[in-house]
């Protein structure tokens, strides 16, 4: 796969997890590797919704980034989930005076991807549990993927961007990738040379255009900037590109303390985030460095992201991971918290995760814990190509000193999930996280958490 697969800003797995949708589905890309999860249960309490206000309540408002969910229900304090219209993209509701729970429970349109011959999709259900002390204001991701050559976030009109770039000054460069930018429409071309001439389709506007060279393994070597490009037209003005020394990246080191005992090398996944767009740059895998990109490539609000982790040997069932998001580049140091030995919930229909044997993140504030199920329409051990996943997060306020979740069934209400068929095998996920950013928001510019996981399977009772 190259860079020109990418899913922007994919919530809802921790590093084990993605693991099995990648090999099932493709490469995914993501900002951050930490679950977002939610849990509600529950019955009877006052509710209203579509920006309607109680006497001496609380209004939430809830935003979705990069995309719009397709469908999205609120649960008030501990009363039954309601389906909730989307307006302009987001939600408006109000928590009745004395309540201060909720949740946000959407899914958002499946993912496709392209292996081989096989087309997949992948349809994520997200929820997420919280509190007003975490905030009133949310901003949830919801996915959507820039696939093969060229594809447009849906929604977008899109004009010819002519372009004509030259990488041959670039030693390692093999190819080039040309993305185009304007708000949260995208697209992108791949270029299977370092001399690329040509046009695509690109989001009707002012854009933002970077040019990527990669070399044979997919990775970024030169990568340019070029602002405020009108399309339909020619990128810089018609004048060809050619990129050098000065758009180079550079290579900074990495390093790692309180590796766990038994557990395998570490390694960092490394994004460049392209703003709020939601479209990341980067590598599959580093270890002791990864590369920086020069100024010329950046634009404010652009940030990195780098997601640490490691594996038990042998089984990769307990999982530790570290995720910094920085406006700025250089070496990177990642300290693991403990590991977690959990064996993982009963099998149920929707089974319920105990997260008490977990003492890493005592005395700390912003803890998260997180809950996943995985599984596909295929049979008899075969991968299916449609793809479910069930994410839940629950911030340690929302809580109140519980140290469990279960993961709710909102199979009755329309758009949602359907439960897993009887004698699925079943991917669940657990993980419990320390973060300096809100379980309401998407990946804030400059914030670290850390994370113990873990993963297994069940056969769906």
């Amino acid at each position: 796969m190259t860079r020109a697969n990418q899913t922007a800003l994919l919530p809802g797995f921790g590093a084990l997890h993605l693991e099995r949708i990648k090999m099932s589905s493709g490469v995914f890309r993501l900002s951050n590797l930490a679950f977002l999860f939610g849990l509600v249960a529950g019955c009877g309490s006052n509710y209203s919704g579509s920006g309607t206000s109680n006497s001496g309540g609380t209004t939430v408002n809830v935003a979705f980034a990069p995309a719009t969910p397709s469908v999205a229900a609120v649960q008030v304090g501990s009363g039954a989930y309601q389906a909730e219209a989307l307006t302009s993209g987001g939600l408006n509701f109000s928590l009745p005076s004395g309540t201060t729970t909720f949740a946000v429970a959407y899914v958002c349109n499946p993912l496709p991807q392209t292996v081989g011959v096989l087309q997949y999709a992948t349809t994520l259900e997200t929820v997420v549990e919280a509190s007003t002390a975490d905030g009133t204001s949310a901003t949830l991701w919801c996915p959507y993927t820039l696939q093969g050559d060229t594809q447009a976030n849906p929604g977008g009109q899109t004009g010819a961007l002519t372009v004509n770039v030259n990488a041959t000054g670039i030693p390692s460069a093999s190819s080039l990738l040309v993305v185009a930018i304007n708000g949260a429409q995208a697209t992108q071309q791949l270029f299977a040379s370092v001399n690329a001439s040509g046009s695509f389709g690109a989001p009707i506007g002012t854009d933002r255009v970077e040019v990527f060279a990669l070399d044979s393994s997919g990775d970024v070597v030169a990568a340019r900037n070029v602002s405020s490009q009108t399309v339909p037209g020619s990128l810089n003005g018609g004048t060809a590109i050619l990129l050098g020394a000065a758009d180079q990246t550079t290579s900074q080191s990495i390093t790692y303390n309180n590796v766990p005992s038994q557990f395998r090398s570490p390694g960092v996944s490394a994004w460049f985030n392209l703003g709020p767009s939601g479209i990341l740059i980067g590598s599959f895998k580093t270890q002791y460095q990864y590369p920086a990109l020069p100024a010329g490539a950046t634009e404010n609000g652009d940030f990195y992201t780098w997601v640490a982790s490691d594996v038990l040997n042998l089984s990769f069932s307990e999982s530790v991971s570290v995720t910094v998001n920085s406006t700025s580049a250089g070496p990177m140091t990642f300290n693991f918290p403990a590991p977690w030995s959990y064996s993982g919930p009963t099998p149920a229909v929707r089974p319920t995760f105990d997260f008490s044997s977990y003492a890493g993140f005592s005395g700390k504030s912003g803890n998260v814990y997180g809950a996943s199920l995985f599984w596909t329409d295929g049979t008899n051990g075969a991968i299916g190509t449609s793809q479910y996943s069930v994410s839940v997060s629950a911030s340690a306020n929302y809580l109140n000193g519980a140290t469990s979740i279960t993961i709710p069934n909102l199979s009755s209400l329309h758009g949602f999930l359907p439960t897993p068929p009887t004698g699925a095998d079943v991917t669940w996920g657990a993980q419990i996280s320390q973060s300096s950013s809100s379980v309401l928001s998407v990946t804030q510019p400059n914030s670290t958490s850390s994370a113990a996981g873990n993963q297994g399977d069940y056969l769906e009772p």
